[in-house]
This record gives structure tokens, C-alpha cells and sequence, in this order.
């Protein structure tokens, strides 16, 4: 286990953490703060660890498969906590959900024929969108509905261009 990888466990181990801090029931916006910071400091953890795996040449396979994941677990736990909190309708994270597992089923096919699928510029670009988003609906802040739609439309023309890139691993597959 190296220190990138360690990293990643973390912010999958903080996901719980933060899930208890957002059901308390805001008294003040101090606690939007505090729950924005935590929020923030396991995010941040999401680019450490990929800069630290590069920087100390300790890139893996498992580094490349478990941070997505992880990624994953963070934004699919809080968005379902946002439903329950009826702060995001269903039906978002459910097209959501639908892309990443469609994605999933592409990484695991690649998978079976020894191709690892890494992370590629569109799905930072959806995974940092994804984050503001959340740190919107932590803080409640106005035009939430707006920053979702774009979330969505981001998350879906990642998703396509993750299959459009790796169709030779549909054709042999």
C-alpha cells in the first residue's frame, strides 16, 4: 500500500463522517461552513493523491481502479443524502447513476481484455463539476437547479466520450 493509495482509503473511510456532520440540523450557517471544510479536505484528497501517486512514480493498477471508485462513493453517497433531504430530485442522480454504471460495464470489459481505462480529462472536468455542485447544495445557495442540469449534461458527454475513445474495446470485446 503506498501513501497515494492510503490516501484514497481515507477519503473512502471520511464519506461516513461526512454523511453524520450534514444530518445534524443547521442551527447556523457555521455548520454549512464546517460541513463545506470537511467536504472540501476529503476532495481535496481526490488531487493529492493522484499528484502525490505521479510525482513519487507510484502509479498502480489499483490506484487507477480505486480512486474513480471512490470518487463515485463520495458523490453517489451525498447525492443521495441531498434526495432524502429533498434537495435533488431523483431523477438527476438516477441519470447520473445510469452513466457511471455504463461506464463501469465499459472499464470491466476493458478489464477482462487487460486494459486499464484511466480517468480522462472530460471526467475531471465532470468529477470537479460534480464537487461544486455538492459544495453548492451543502451551502444551499441559490440556483442550485442550474449547477444540477449542468452536472448532468457534463456527467452525460463524459460518458460518451468515454465510449466514443475506447470503442475498440466494445469491438473486441
Amino acid at each position: 500500500m503506498n501513501l497515494a493509495n492510503g490516501l484514497t482509503l481515507l477519503r473512502i473511510c471520511a464519506i461516513p463522517l461526512l454523511l453524520v456532520l450534514l444530518s445534524v440540523p443547521h442551527v447556523s450557517d457555521t455548520q454549512k461552513i464546517i460541513d463545506l471544510l470537511v467536504f472540501l479536505a476529503i476532495t481535496f484528497t481526490d488531487y493529492l493523491d493522484g499528484f502525490l501517486a505521479r510525482k513519487l512514480k507510484q502509479e498502480t493498477n489499483m490506484g487507477q481502479l480505486l480512486d474513480p471508485l471512490a470518487d463515485k462513493m463520495l458523490v453517489f453517497s451525498l447525492l443521495l443524502w441531498f434526495i432524502a433531504a429533498q434537495k435533488i430530485a431523483y431523477y438527476w442522480v438516477a441519470i447520473l447513476l445510469f452513466r457511471e454504471m455504463a461506464v463501469l460495464g465499459l472499464r470491466s470489459i476493458a478489464a477482462l481484455q487487460k486494459v486499464v481505462i484511466k480517468a480522462d480529462r472530460l471526467g475531471k472536468i465532470k468529477t470537479v463539476w460534480q464537487y461544486v455542485t455538492l459544495a453548492w447544495l451543502i451551502l444551499e445557495l441559490p440556483f442550485v437547479d442550474l449547477w444540477v442540469i449542468g452536472m448532468v449534461i457534463i456527467t452525460l458527454i463524459s460518458g460518451f466520450n468515454y465510449f466514443y475513445e475506447n470503442r475498440e474495446v466494445l469491438k473486441s470485446g
